[in-house]
């Protein structure tokens, strides 16, 4: 332990009187700091907080358009929603002045009744519809988790309208049984 604090002093003294190791040691990552601070202040995060704000165009007139609104705002998503069209949003992403962009395309909650009901009551696995997702090139790694965080919205959105498919399988004499003891609400969550 004496001969660490010994090389320690040592070390020390060698530094202090070499002023070009101590701007390598001190400035030069305070330098860093100052300029990479500067140049990505907030982004990836869009708000102090740390909600990512996701610029939202909602094209569908349905429940299932305003029910999606709702679970991302659950998932910790700010969204601001647009009036301008798919192609604006889609600029504004690819031009940086926004991180995030989803479009809800039209006829959403018809095209999802008509998928969930393909896929539960015929087996149809290809049925599925889409959101339009806009991530930012330089927001690549926070743009997957806000992806994630879509993808897990519209889920939740989507779980009441999957649980009735699912018990419309189940016979009639046991239909308000199996809703009763189904083991989720009606937000999808358990």
């Amino acid at each position: 332990m004496k001969k660490s604090l010994l090389i320690l002093k040592k070390d020390l003294r060698v530094v202090s009187r070499d002023r070009s190791a101590l701007i390598f040691m001190f400035g030069m990552p305070l330098m860093f700091l100052l300029i990479f601070g500067s140049i990505f202040n907030g982004r990836g995060s869009g708000v102090p907080g740390g909600k990512p704000k996701v610029g939202l165009v909602n094209l569908d007139k349905g429940q299932m358009g305003a029910e999606l609104l709702i679970q991302l705002q659950k998932m910790g998503l700010e969204p601001e929603l647009s009036t301008g069209s798919e192609a604006d949003l889609q600029e504004q992403v690819h031009t940086g002045k926004r991180a995030y962009g989803l479009v809800i395309p039209n006829n959403y909650t018809d095209e999802l009744k008509t998928a969930i009901s393909k896929r539960m009551k015929e087996g149809d696995k290809s049925a599925s519809v889409s959101l339009h997702i806009f991530i930012d090139p330089a927001q690549t790694m926070m743009g997957e988790m806000v992806k994630g965080m879509a993808v897990g919205a519209a889920n939740r959105a989507a779980a009441p309208l999957m649980k009735e498919a699912a018990l419309e399988k189940v016979p009639a004499e046991f239909r308000d049984f199996a809703r009763q003891n189904s083991g989720s609400n009606d937000d999808g969550t358990p």
